[in-house]
């Protein structure tokens, strides 16, 4: 072993050449080499740094603890506030829905709250004939039972969007759900319905196909996406038959603010889907146009069975811009009070799988009043208010087409805009004399008349 001295003004260094002495056994505590020594062995500096960190670490903890007590007070507090909106605007809802459903006009209007007086004025309708909201599609009846509260979207300050679904039934029985965006906003601490928003709805946009285009809101853009390839393969199919590939793309406008009739036709099970969407809304000039409330205005289909009828529904209403486009574009007459119009129309929905051929096989239905072939011709006030009027008209319109090919449908729809009466029309799209189409006529309608 060798050892040096070493002198220094500050230190003094011993410098040996023996190698690391090894911890004796007691200097090792559950196999950790690096345990530090007991507090008593070390300096008093030492002790009094450990003193201080172990002081801070005390405060700080607490610190923490306490920031997080009030982290968790406020998130409780907000928490809590959030709940009890949800409750209340929960109970605005059913409010609303047992007003609508006792036609309590009174209590609609405490709660709710908009400038728009025409909408309010169709809120107000519809409550008088017992609906709570508007209805997807006309023949659709709401299930008297309160709606279902799906969400509560905050969407501003005092400004709330609460999706309501509710049940509807069709005249055959099935039940579809379809869910209404509804939004409502607190004033001296009510909560009242008002209208959507502009920004709700957001840009307004276009989807272009090769028969059919489809203006549409940003909300909207799913809904019109998933429309247009399958409105685009039905007119495909009604083109390649009847000729019109060459004219420009029916427009499919799906609009808000859109006026709805406050009444739910009179509807019997297989009676065909045009009746659940009567009036379609079509523009004929510059271009044909067919307005289509916005799912997110009247409620949206909340499962597969509802989207495929709405799909089918918006199909039969383009169905019928394009056969009125073939057959009144010249505008000499218009199809408005012509029943065999619209029974065409249910013959086309059938070949083109939007309605099942069971809707062709209804019976002649008993009318209030005494109708001659001329009324169903000429039905004045619009023949879309009575279906029973149509119906009777495609029943004589099956029994003179029962043996006649596909191509006599198309004939008789370009005869129509010319002929001055049900005979005549007959006589020109089938071939037959006058004499024998007007004893067809007088035929059928002597049957109908005589009909339990």
């Amino acid at each position: 072993m060798t050892t040096i001295a070493v002198d220094s003004d500050f230190f003094e260094w011993t410098v040996t050449d023996l190698p690391f002495a090894e911890p004796t056994p007691g200097q090792w505590i559950d196999g950790a080499r690096d345990t530090p020594p007991a507090a008593s062995t070390l300096p008093s500096a030492t002790s009094a740094v450990l003193q201080i960190t172990t002081f801070f670490r005390s405060v700080s903890g607490i610190l923490i603890g306490a920031v997080g007590v009030v982290l968790v007070t406020v998130w409780l507090t907000e928490g809590w506030g959030q709940w009890m909106t949800e409750q209340t605007l929960r109970d605005t809802v059913l409010r609303e829905e047992q007003a609508a459903l006792a036609g309590d006009a009174v209590t609609l209007l405490t709660l709710t709250n908009t400038p728009d007086r025409a909408w309010l004025d169709q809120r107000l309708e519809r409550a008088a004939n017992g609906l709570f909201a508007p209805s997807p599609l006309r023949g659709l009846r709401p299930v008297a039972e309160a709606g279902r509260v799906q969400t509560v979207t905050r969407r501003a300050a005092d400004f709330y969007q609460v999706d309501v679904a509710r049940a509807h039934t069709n005249a055959d029985g099935n039940t579809y759900t379809f869910t209404l965006p509804q939004f409502y906003q607190r004033a001296d601490g009510v909560w009242q319905r008002t209208l959507a928003p502009e920004s709700y709805w957001g840009a307004r946009s276009r989807l272009i196909g090769r028969f059919v285009e489809i203006n549409h809101y940003a909300t909207d853009r799913d809904v019109a996406l998933e429309l247009l390839p399958y409105l685009d393969e039905v007119l495909a199919r009604f083109c390649a038959d009847w000729g019109c590939a060459d004219q420009p793309p029916i427009s499919v406008d799906l609009a808000n603010r859109y006026y709805q009739w406050p009444d739910v036709p009179a509807l019997r099970p297989a009676d065909p889907l045009l009746f659940s969407v009567l009036p379609p809304h079509v523009t004929r000039y510059p271009d044909y146009a067919l307005l289509v409330p916005s799912p997110h205005e009247v409620g949206y289909p909340s499962e597969p069975t509802g989207r495929d009828l709405w799909r089918r529904a918006v199909g039969v209403q383009m169905l019928f811009a394009a056969m009125d486009r073939l057959a009144f574009r010249d505008g000499r007459r218009d199809a408005v009070g012509n029943a065999y119009f619209y029974a065409l129309v249910v013959r086309e929905s059938v070949r083109l799988g939007l309605d099942p051929v069971t809707v062709l096989r209804g019976p002649a239905l008993p009318i209030p009043e005494r109708l001659t072939t001329q009324r169903y011709w000429d039905f004045r006030g619009g023949v879309w208010r009575r279906p029973d009027v149509i119906r009777n008209a495609l029943v004589m319109l099956n029994e003179w087409l029962a043996e006649a090919p596909p191509e006599t449908d198309r004939a008789l729809l370009r005869a129509m805009p010319a002929a001055r009466s049900p005979e005549e029309w007959l006589a020109a799209g089938t071939g037959l004399s006058p004499e024998a189409a007007a004893a067809q006529v007088s035929d059928a309608l002597a049957r109908i008349v005589a009909a339990p």
